[in-house]
Protein backbone atom coordinates (compact mmCIF):
# COMPACT_ATOMS: atom_id res chain seq x y z
CA UNK A 1 0.00 0.00 0.00
CA UNK A 2 1.46 3.48 -1.04
CA UNK A 3 1.58 5.22 2.36
CA UNK A 4 3.45 8.38 1.51
CA UNK A 5 1.84 11.88 1.85
CA UNK A 6 1.10 14.26 -1.39
CA UNK A 7 3.30 16.11 -2.04
CA UNK A 8 1.61 18.36 -4.11
CA UNK A 9 -1.49 20.32 -4.42
CA UNK A 10 -2.20 17.92 -7.43
CA UNK A 11 -1.37 14.99 -5.65
CA UNK A 12 -3.83 16.29 -2.95
CA UNK A 13 -6.54 17.04 -4.59
CA UNK A 14 -6.47 13.16 -6.38
CA UNK A 15 -6.07 11.78 -3.79
CA UNK A 16 -9.60 13.95 -1.69
CA UNK A 17 -11.07 12.91 -5.17
CA UNK A 18 -10.40 9.04 -4.81
CA UNK A 19 -11.72 9.02 -0.69
CA UNK A 20 -14.53 11.50 -1.97
CA UNK A 21 -15.50 8.47 -4.88
CA UNK A 22 -15.15 5.71 -2.49
CA UNK A 23 -17.48 7.53 0.20
CA UNK A 24 -20.31 8.23 -2.31
CA UNK A 25 -19.64 4.26 -3.66
CA UNK A 26 -20.00 3.12 -0.02
CA UNK A 27 -23.32 5.26 0.64
CA UNK A 28 -25.81 2.85 -1.43
CA UNK A 29 -24.13 -0.36 -0.06
CA UNK A 30 -24.78 0.54 3.68
CA UNK A 31 -27.89 2.55 3.04
CA UNK A 32 -29.36 -1.11 1.63
CA UNK A 33 -27.41 -2.60 4.37
CA UNK A 34 -29.19 -0.43 7.05
CA UNK A 35 -32.58 -1.08 5.77
CA UNK A 36 -31.96 -4.93 5.90
CA UNK A 37 -31.23 -4.38 9.38
CA UNK A 38 -34.44 -2.47 9.91
CA UNK A 39 -36.93 -5.06 8.07
CA UNK A 40 -35.10 -8.18 9.59
CA UNK A 41 -36.50 -6.57 13.40
CA UNK A 42 -39.43 -5.29 12.43
CA UNK A 43 -41.77 -8.83 14.08
CA UNK A 44 -44.71 -8.74 11.68
CA UNK A 45 -43.01 -9.13 8.62
CA UNK A 46 -41.30 -12.76 10.46
CA UNK A 47 -42.86 -15.24 9.39
CA UNK A 48 -44.38 -18.37 11.93
CA UNK A 49 -44.95 -21.14 9.31
CA UNK A 50 -43.01 -22.45 6.41
CA UNK A 51 -45.17 -23.92 4.29
CA UNK A 52 -42.76 -25.07 1.39
CA UNK A 53 -41.07 -27.02 4.63
CA UNK A 54 -44.56 -28.24 6.01
CA UNK A 55 -42.96 -26.66 9.41
CA UNK A 56 -43.99 -24.38 12.44
CA UNK A 57 -40.47 -22.00 12.43
CA UNK A 58 -38.51 -21.29 15.72
CA UNK A 59 -40.43 -18.87 18.06
CA UNK A 60 -39.05 -15.78 20.09
CA UNK A 61 -37.83 -17.57 23.16
CA UNK A 62 -39.55 -16.86 26.22
CA UNK A 63 -37.37 -15.14 28.81
CA UNK A 64 -36.47 -16.43 32.51
CA UNK A 65 -33.61 -16.17 34.60
CA UNK A 66 -32.32 -19.43 34.05
CA UNK A 67 -32.51 -19.45 30.28
CA UNK A 68 -30.83 -16.14 30.27
CA UNK A 69 -27.89 -17.93 32.92
CA UNK A 70 -27.12 -20.41 31.02
CA UNK A 71 -26.81 -18.86 27.36
CA UNK A 72 -29.99 -21.04 25.84
CA UNK A 73 -32.17 -17.60 25.81
CA UNK A 74 -29.48 -15.60 23.70
CA UNK A 75 -29.30 -19.04 21.53
CA UNK A 76 -32.92 -18.95 21.23
CA UNK A 77 -32.97 -15.40 20.14
CA UNK A 78 -29.86 -16.20 17.26
CA UNK A 79 -32.01 -19.56 16.44
CA UNK A 80 -35.43 -17.30 15.88
CA UNK A 81 -33.48 -14.86 13.91
CA UNK A 82 -31.82 -17.10 11.29
CA UNK A 83 -35.32 -19.46 11.46
CA UNK A 84 -37.57 -16.56 10.48
CA UNK A 85 -36.11 -13.89 8.43
CA UNK A 86 -38.79 -11.69 6.19
CA UNK A 87 -39.36 -12.95 3.06
CA UNK A 88 -37.67 -16.18 3.53
CA UNK A 89 -40.23 -18.49 1.39
CA UNK A 90 -39.35 -15.85 -1.32
CA UNK A 91 -35.60 -16.38 -0.76
CA UNK A 92 -35.72 -19.91 -1.20
CA UNK A 93 -37.66 -19.89 -4.29
CA UNK A 94 -34.34 -17.67 -5.58
CA UNK A 95 -31.88 -20.43 -4.38
CA UNK A 96 -33.92 -23.35 -6.18
CA UNK A 97 -33.75 -21.50 -9.25
CA UNK A 98 -29.89 -21.26 -9.06
CA UNK A 99 -29.66 -24.78 -7.61
CA UNK A 100 -31.45 -25.86 -10.74
CA UNK A 101 -29.46 -24.63 -12.82
CA UNK A 102 -26.26 -26.44 -11.94
CA UNK A 103 -25.83 -30.26 -12.54
CA UNK A 104 -26.27 -32.56 -9.96
CA UNK A 105 -23.84 -32.22 -7.12
CA UNK A 106 -24.98 -35.52 -5.28
CA UNK A 107 -24.39 -39.37 -6.64
CA UNK A 108 -26.13 -40.04 -9.66
CA UNK A 109 -26.46 -43.62 -10.74
CA UNK A 110 -28.85 -46.09 -13.29
CA UNK A 111 -30.24 -48.89 -11.03
CA UNK A 112 -28.50 -51.38 -13.29
CA UNK A 113 -25.26 -50.18 -11.18
CA UNK A 114 -27.06 -49.26 -7.98
CA UNK A 115 -25.70 -52.57 -6.20
CA UNK A 116 -22.37 -51.09 -6.51
CA UNK A 117 -23.30 -47.76 -4.81
CA UNK A 118 -22.79 -48.24 -1.06
CA UNK A 119 -26.15 -47.20 0.85
CA UNK A 120 -26.97 -47.63 4.50
CA UNK A 121 -29.27 -51.17 5.15
CA UNK A 122 -32.48 -50.53 5.83
CA UNK A 123 -34.53 -52.46 8.41
CA UNK A 124 -36.23 -55.16 7.19
CA UNK A 125 -39.94 -55.60 8.41
CA UNK A 126 -40.28 -58.97 10.10
CA UNK A 127 -42.31 -61.29 8.62
CA UNK A 128 -45.76 -61.47 9.37
CA UNK A 129 -45.02 -65.27 11.18
CA UNK A 130 -42.50 -63.92 13.44
CA UNK A 131 -42.92 -62.11 15.98
CA UNK A 132 -61.63 -32.84 32.62
CA UNK A 133 -63.40 -30.23 30.14
CA UNK A 134 -66.49 -30.43 27.78
CA UNK A 135 -66.67 -31.60 24.44
CA UNK A 136 -68.02 -29.77 21.48
CA UNK A 137 -71.47 -29.84 22.21
CA UNK A 138 -74.56 -30.81 20.03
CA UNK A 139 -75.86 -27.72 18.95
CA UNK A 140 -79.76 -27.20 19.25
CA UNK A 141 -81.43 -26.84 15.76
CA UNK A 142 -80.42 -23.03 14.42
CA UNK A 143 -77.32 -22.99 16.91
CA UNK A 144 -73.31 -23.63 16.05
CA UNK A 145 -71.81 -25.64 18.35
CA UNK A 146 -69.23 -23.63 20.74
CA UNK A 147 -65.54 -23.97 19.68
CA UNK A 148 -63.45 -26.28 21.54
CA UNK A 149 -60.55 -24.33 24.14
CA UNK A 150 -57.00 -23.89 22.91
CA UNK A 151 -54.97 -27.22 22.53
CA UNK A 152 -52.62 -28.62 24.89
CA UNK A 153 -51.11 -30.89 22.45
CA UNK A 154 -48.03 -29.91 20.24
CA UNK A 155 -48.77 -28.89 16.40
CA UNK A 156 -53.40 -51.19 10.76
CA UNK A 157 -56.03 -63.63 11.18
CA UNK A 158 -58.08 -63.79 8.09
CA UNK A 159 -58.86 -61.26 6.73
CA UNK A 160 -55.67 -59.80 6.37
CA UNK A 161 -54.93 -58.86 2.90
CA UNK A 162 -52.49 -61.14 1.36
CA UNK A 163 -49.48 -60.33 -0.61
CA UNK A 164 -49.99 -61.62 -4.18
CA UNK A 165 -48.39 -64.16 -5.95
CA UNK A 166 -47.61 -61.93 -8.93
CA UNK A 167 -46.01 -58.82 -7.63
CA UNK A 168 -47.74 -55.69 -8.04
CA UNK A 169 -47.11 -53.65 -10.97
CA UNK A 170 -44.21 -51.19 -10.71
CA UNK A 171 -44.10 -47.56 -12.21
CA UNK A 172 -39.99 -48.00 -11.85
CA UNK A 173 -38.78 -51.12 -12.96
CA UNK A 174 -36.83 -51.40 -16.07
CA UNK A 175 -33.43 -50.60 -14.48
CA UNK A 176 -32.77 -47.43 -16.22
CA UNK A 177 -33.44 -44.50 -14.09
CA UNK A 178 -31.51 -41.50 -13.19
CA UNK A 179 -31.35 -41.64 -9.33
CA UNK A 180 -29.67 -38.84 -7.14
CA UNK A 181 -29.46 -38.59 -3.81
CA UNK A 182 -30.47 -35.13 -1.48
CA UNK A 183 -32.56 -34.97 1.25
CA UNK A 184 -34.88 -36.90 -1.09
CA UNK A 185 -34.41 -39.42 -3.61
CA UNK A 186 -35.13 -37.88 -6.99
CA UNK A 187 -35.54 -40.46 -9.74
CA UNK A 188 -35.63 -39.64 -13.05
CA UNK A 189 -38.66 -36.62 -12.90
CA UNK A 190 -40.21 -37.75 -9.38
CA UNK A 191 -39.05 -37.67 -5.60
CA UNK A 192 -39.35 -39.62 -3.11
CA UNK A 193 -38.92 -39.82 0.32
CA UNK A 194 -36.44 -42.84 2.38
CA UNK A 195 -39.04 -45.44 4.22
CA UNK A 196 -37.27 -46.96 6.83
CA UNK A 197 -39.23 -49.20 8.48
CA UNK A 198 -39.13 -48.56 13.05
CA UNK A 199 -40.11 -51.47 14.26
CA UNK A 200 -41.32 -50.40 17.73
CA UNK A 201 -42.66 -47.10 16.58
CA UNK A 202 -44.60 -49.67 14.43
CA UNK A 203 -45.28 -51.45 17.25
CA UNK A 204 -46.73 -48.71 19.45
CA UNK A 205 -49.01 -48.35 16.33
CA UNK A 206 -50.12 -51.81 16.50
CA UNK A 207 -50.53 -51.85 20.43
CA UNK A 208 -52.90 -48.65 20.51
CA UNK A 209 -54.99 -50.62 17.67
CA UNK A 210 -55.50 -53.95 18.94
CA UNK A 211 -56.41 -51.75 22.50
CA UNK A 212 -58.64 -49.55 21.11
CA UNK A 213 -60.72 -52.13 18.89
CA UNK A 214 -62.38 -53.85 21.79
CA UNK A 215 -63.55 -50.85 22.98
CA UNK A 216 -65.04 -49.99 20.02
CA UNK A 217 -66.56 -53.28 19.67
CA UNK A 218 -68.23 -53.23 23.14
CA UNK A 219 -69.82 -50.13 22.18
CA UNK A 220 -71.02 -51.25 18.61
CA UNK A 221 -68.73 -49.24 17.00
CA UNK A 222 -66.71 -50.46 13.61
CA UNK A 223 -62.87 -49.54 13.61
CA UNK A 224 -61.38 -49.38 10.42
CA UNK A 225 -57.48 -49.13 9.98
CA UNK A 226 -56.63 -47.24 6.25
CA UNK A 227 -52.68 -47.46 6.55
CA UNK A 228 -51.56 -44.81 3.45
CA UNK A 229 -48.48 -45.85 1.61
CA UNK A 230 -45.60 -44.10 0.52
CA UNK A 231 -44.82 -43.25 -3.17
CA UNK A 232 -42.33 -45.80 -3.11
CA UNK A 233 -45.17 -48.49 -4.00
CA UNK A 234 -44.68 -46.69 -7.18
CA UNK A 235 -41.21 -48.71 -7.22
CA UNK A 236 -40.24 -52.32 -7.70
CA UNK A 237 -38.92 -53.50 -4.31
CA UNK A 238 -35.88 -54.78 -6.06
CA UNK A 239 -34.45 -51.26 -6.90
CA UNK A 240 -35.97 -49.57 -3.44
CA UNK A 241 -34.08 -51.83 -1.46
CA UNK A 242 -30.94 -51.18 -3.42
CA UNK A 243 -31.56 -47.22 -2.38
CA UNK A 244 -31.30 -48.77 0.89
CA UNK A 245 -35.23 -48.15 1.38
CA UNK A 246 -37.38 -50.89 3.54
CA UNK A 247 -40.29 -52.71 1.72
CA UNK A 248 -43.42 -50.87 2.47
CA UNK A 249 -45.64 -53.97 1.17
CA UNK A 250 -43.68 -56.01 4.05
CA UNK A 251 -44.27 -53.32 6.34
CA UNK A 252 -48.24 -53.59 5.41
CA UNK A 253 -48.07 -57.48 6.01
CA UNK A 254 -46.56 -56.99 9.15
CA UNK A 255 -48.85 -54.46 11.06
CA UNK A 256 -52.33 -56.12 9.42
CA UNK A 257 -51.21 -59.67 10.15
CA UNK A 258 -50.69 -58.69 13.92
CA UNK A 259 -53.63 -56.47 14.29
CA UNK A 260 -56.70 -58.30 16.30
CA UNK A 261 -59.98 -59.74 14.75
CA UNK A 262 -61.53 -56.21 16.23
CA UNK A 263 -59.87 -54.22 13.70
CA UNK A 264 -61.35 -54.25 9.99
CA UNK A 265 -58.59 -53.70 7.81
CA UNK A 266 -58.72 -51.70 4.28
CA UNK A 267 -56.02 -52.77 1.25
CA UNK A 268 -55.34 -49.83 0.06
CA UNK A 269 -51.95 -50.98 -1.03
CA UNK A 270 -53.28 -52.81 -3.75
CA UNK A 271 -56.11 -50.69 -4.37
CA UNK A 272 -53.43 -48.55 -5.36
CA UNK A 273 -50.74 -51.24 -6.78
CA UNK A 274 -52.90 -51.83 -9.50
CA UNK A 275 -53.22 -48.01 -10.58
CA UNK A 276 -49.29 -47.37 -10.67
CA UNK A 277 -48.97 -46.23 -14.10
CA UNK A 278 -51.96 -43.29 -13.45
CA UNK A 279 -51.74 -40.09 -11.39
CA UNK A 280 -52.15 -41.40 -7.93
CA UNK A 281 -49.29 -39.26 -6.04
CA UNK A 282 -47.14 -35.75 -7.04
CA UNK A 283 -43.99 -35.68 -8.33
CA UNK A 284 -42.69 -33.32 -5.85
CA UNK A 285 -44.57 -34.12 -2.82
CA UNK A 286 -45.14 -36.96 -0.13
CA UNK A 287 -48.66 -36.33 -0.63
CA UNK A 288 -50.85 -38.62 -2.80
CA UNK A 289 -53.15 -36.90 -5.65
CA UNK A 290 -56.83 -36.41 -4.93
CA UNK A 291 -57.01 -39.34 -7.74
CA UNK A 292 -55.01 -42.07 -5.37
CA UNK A 293 -57.04 -41.02 -2.63
CA UNK A 294 -60.11 -41.91 -4.84
CA UNK A 295 -58.41 -45.47 -4.83
CA UNK A 296 -58.79 -45.48 -0.99
CA UNK A 297 -61.92 -44.63 -1.06
CA UNK A 298 -63.18 -47.64 -3.24
CA UNK A 299 -60.74 -49.38 -0.72
CA UNK A 300 -62.70 -48.72 2.08
CA UNK A 301 -65.88 -48.79 0.34
CA UNK A 302 -64.92 -52.54 -0.41
CA UNK A 303 -64.48 -53.11 3.53
CA UNK A 304 -67.20 -51.30 4.50
CA UNK A 305 -70.01 -52.78 2.51
CA UNK A 306 -70.77 -49.34 0.39
CA UNK A 307 -71.36 -48.66 -3.36
CA UNK A 308 -68.65 -46.30 -4.30
CA UNK A 309 -69.46 -43.55 -6.50
CA UNK A 310 -67.81 -43.57 -10.07
CA UNK A 311 -65.14 -41.07 -10.89
CA UNK A 312 -67.03 -40.35 -13.99
CA UNK A 313 -69.23 -38.91 -11.90
CA UNK A 314 -67.51 -36.07 -10.05
CA UNK A 315 -66.68 -33.01 -12.22
CA UNK A 316 -62.92 -33.04 -11.87
CA UNK A 317 -61.57 -29.20 -11.55
CA UNK A 318 -57.67 -28.48 -12.69
CA UNK A 319 -56.38 -25.64 -9.82
CA UNK A 320 -52.82 -25.29 -11.88
CA UNK A 321 -49.45 -25.64 -10.96
CA UNK A 322 -48.53 -27.35 -7.50
CA UNK A 323 -45.08 -27.19 -6.05
CA UNK A 324 -45.08 -29.87 -3.13
CA UNK A 325 -42.41 -30.41 0.02
CA UNK A 326 -39.85 -32.43 -2.01
CA UNK A 327 -39.27 -29.75 -4.83
CA UNK A 328 -37.26 -27.87 -2.23
CA UNK A 329 -34.85 -31.16 -0.82
CA UNK A 330 -34.02 -32.88 -4.00
CA UNK A 331 -30.84 -32.01 -5.94
CA UNK A 332 -32.32 -30.62 -9.30
CA UNK A 333 -35.74 -29.71 -9.00
CA UNK A 334 -36.06 -28.03 -12.23
CA UNK A 335 -36.25 -31.75 -13.31
CA UNK A 336 -39.95 -33.07 -11.56
CA UNK A 337 -42.59 -33.11 -13.90
CA UNK A 338 -44.67 -30.30 -12.91
CA UNK A 339 -47.73 -31.40 -10.81
CA UNK A 340 -50.98 -29.91 -11.04
CA UNK A 341 -53.97 -29.89 -7.97
CA UNK A 342 -56.72 -31.57 -9.54
CA UNK A 343 -59.90 -31.82 -7.84
CA UNK A 344 -63.51 -33.87 -7.55
CA UNK A 345 -66.12 -31.19 -7.07
CA UNK A 346 -68.46 -33.43 -4.36
CA UNK A 347 -71.80 -34.09 -5.58
CA UNK A 348 -74.24 -33.92 -2.77
CA UNK A 349 -74.88 -30.75 -0.71
CA UNK A 350 -71.92 -30.38 1.93
CA UNK A 351 -71.13 -27.92 4.59
CA UNK A 352 -67.87 -27.97 7.09
CA UNK A 353 -67.37 -26.20 10.88
CA UNK A 354 -64.08 -26.17 11.83
CA UNK A 355 -63.33 -25.94 14.98
CA UNK A 356 -59.28 -24.34 15.64
CA UNK A 357 -57.64 -23.97 18.60
CA UNK A 358 -58.84 -20.44 19.10
CA UNK A 359 -61.93 -20.23 16.53
CA UNK A 360 -64.90 -21.95 14.96
CA UNK A 361 -65.57 -20.97 11.47
CA UNK A 362 -67.42 -22.18 8.47
CA UNK A 363 -65.21 -23.49 5.52
CA UNK A 364 -65.59 -25.09 2.13
CA UNK A 365 -64.99 -29.15 2.08
CA UNK A 366 -63.04 -28.18 -1.39
CA UNK A 367 -62.03 -24.72 -1.38
CA UNK A 368 -60.64 -22.75 -4.88
CA UNK A 369 -57.08 -22.90 -4.54
CA UNK A 370 -56.41 -21.84 -8.29
CA UNK A 371 -54.88 -18.56 -7.46
CA UNK A 372 -53.11 -19.10 -4.47
CA UNK A 373 -49.41 -19.63 -3.68
CA UNK A 374 -47.76 -22.54 -6.35
CA UNK A 375 -47.08 -24.51 -2.66
CA UNK A 376 -50.04 -23.70 -0.97
CA UNK A 377 -52.72 -25.33 -3.62
CA UNK A 378 -53.10 -28.77 -1.20
CA UNK A 379 -55.06 -26.65 1.01
CA UNK A 380 -57.86 -27.05 -0.92
CA UNK A 381 -59.10 -30.02 0.25
CA UNK A 382 -60.72 -29.24 4.00
CA UNK A 383 -58.61 -25.75 4.16
CA UNK A 384 -55.60 -27.72 5.74
CA UNK A 385 -54.03 -29.37 8.71
CA UNK A 386 -57.61 -28.99 11.24
CA UNK A 387 -57.75 -29.96 14.43
CA UNK A 388 -61.42 -31.07 13.94
CA UNK A 389 -63.83 -30.36 11.04
CA UNK A 390 -67.79 -31.61 11.45
CA UNK A 391 -68.63 -31.97 8.07
CA UNK A 392 -72.86 -32.17 7.20
CA UNK A 393 -74.18 -33.79 4.10
CA UNK A 394 -77.80 -32.29 3.48
CA UNK A 395 -78.26 -34.82 0.88
CA UNK A 396 -78.03 -37.68 2.90
CA UNK A 397 -80.80 -38.21 5.91
CA UNK A 398 -79.90 -38.01 9.21
CA UNK A 399 -78.77 -40.98 11.47
CA UNK A 400 -75.25 -41.96 9.89
CA UNK A 401 -72.20 -40.80 10.91
CA UNK A 402 -68.66 -41.45 11.22
CA UNK A 403 -65.43 -40.02 12.53
CA UNK A 404 -62.02 -40.22 10.50
CA UNK A 405 -58.78 -40.01 12.19
CA UNK A 406 -56.25 -38.94 10.20
CA UNK A 407 -52.97 -37.00 8.96
CA UNK A 408 -52.97 -34.87 6.17
CA UNK A 409 -53.42 -37.70 3.53
CA UNK A 410 -56.59 -37.70 4.91
CA UNK A 411 -58.21 -34.62 4.03
CA UNK A 412 -58.65 -35.34 0.27
CA UNK A 413 -59.97 -39.06 1.68
CA UNK A 414 -62.58 -37.18 3.63
CA UNK A 415 -63.96 -35.34 0.50
CA UNK A 416 -65.18 -38.99 -0.84
CA UNK A 417 -65.96 -40.30 2.63
CA UNK A 418 -68.48 -37.77 2.89
CA UNK A 419 -70.49 -38.41 0.60
CA UNK A 420 -72.17 -41.96 2.43
CA UNK A 421 -72.91 -40.39 5.67
CA UNK A 422 -74.65 -37.35 6.98
CA UNK A 423 -71.85 -36.34 9.33
CA UNK A 424 -68.74 -36.79 9.25
CA UNK A 425 -66.37 -36.01 12.17
CA UNK A 426 -62.45 -35.21 10.70
CA UNK A 427 -60.06 -35.23 13.34
CA UNK A 428 -56.62 -34.50 12.37
CA UNK A 429 -54.50 -36.77 15.91
CA UNK A 430 -51.12 -34.62 15.47
CA UNK A 431 -53.02 -31.32 16.29
CA UNK A 432 -56.36 -32.28 18.26
CA UNK A 433 -56.29 -31.97 21.50
CA UNK A 434 -57.55 -34.90 23.89
CA UNK A 435 -57.46 -32.44 26.93
CA UNK A 436 -60.47 -30.57 25.27
CA UNK A 437 -62.06 -32.72 23.25
CA UNK A 438 -61.66 -36.33 24.82
CA UNK A 439 -60.42 -39.53 23.20
CA UNK A 440 -61.28 -40.58 20.40
CA UNK A 441 -63.68 -43.05 22.32
CA UNK A 442 -65.36 -40.19 24.44
CA UNK A 443 -65.97 -38.15 21.44
CA UNK A 444 -67.78 -40.97 19.53
CA UNK A 445 -69.42 -41.91 22.38
CA UNK A 446 -70.97 -38.41 22.81
CA UNK A 447 -71.65 -38.14 19.15
CA UNK A 448 -72.98 -41.31 18.56
CA UNK A 449 -70.39 -42.35 15.86
CA UNK A 450 -70.94 -45.55 13.91
CA UNK A 451 -67.93 -45.95 12.16
CA UNK A 452 -64.26 -44.60 13.02
CA UNK A 453 -61.49 -44.91 10.14
CA UNK A 454 -58.11 -44.15 11.46
CA UNK A 455 -56.07 -43.45 8.45
CA UNK A 456 -52.22 -42.97 8.53
CA UNK A 457 -49.08 -42.05 6.65
CA UNK A 458 -47.20 -45.53 6.42
CA UNK A 459 -44.26 -43.15 6.68
CA UNK A 460 -45.55 -41.59 9.89
CA UNK A 461 -46.31 -44.64 11.43
CA UNK A 462 -41.94 -44.97 11.34
CA UNK A 463 -41.84 -41.15 12.77
CA UNK A 464 -41.50 -40.59 16.63
CA UNK A 465 -44.07 -38.21 17.13
CA UNK A 466 -46.93 -40.00 15.61
CA UNK A 467 -47.45 -43.15 17.34
CA UNK A 468 -47.28 -41.24 20.24
CA UNK A 469 -49.99 -38.79 19.26
CA UNK A 470 -52.12 -41.67 18.40
CA UNK A 471 -51.14 -43.44 21.35
CA UNK A 472 -53.35 -40.84 23.42
CA UNK A 473 -55.75 -40.24 21.18
CA UNK A 474 -56.45 -44.39 21.39
CA UNK A 475 -56.49 -44.53 24.69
Amino acid sequence: MDTQKPKTRKELRELQERKARLRRGSVPFFTVFFAIFVIAFIFPLRPTQSVREKRNLTPFPAFSLSSLGNGDYFEGISLWFSDTFPFREKLLDVSSAITGLHGYGSIVLNFDVAATVPVREAEPAPTPSALPVTLPAEAPDGEQAPPPQESTVPPEAEDVPETPEEPAPAFINDGNAEVAFGQNIQIDDSAYGLFRFNQSNTDVHIDAVNAFSPLAEENGIRFYDLLVPSGLIRIADEFSSQLGCSSVSEAFSYIYSRENSGVVPVDVFHALALHNEEYTYFHSDHHWTALGAYYAYEGYCEAAGLTPIPLSSFEEINMGEYRGSYYYNVPQPGKLETDELIAYKPISDLSMIVYGNDSTYNWPVLGDQTHADVTRKYYAFLGGDIPLGVITNNSVPEGSSCMLIKDSFGSPLAVFLSEHYHTLYVIDYRVYSTVTNGTALDFALRHGVQDIILSQSIELVQSDKSPVYLRNILK
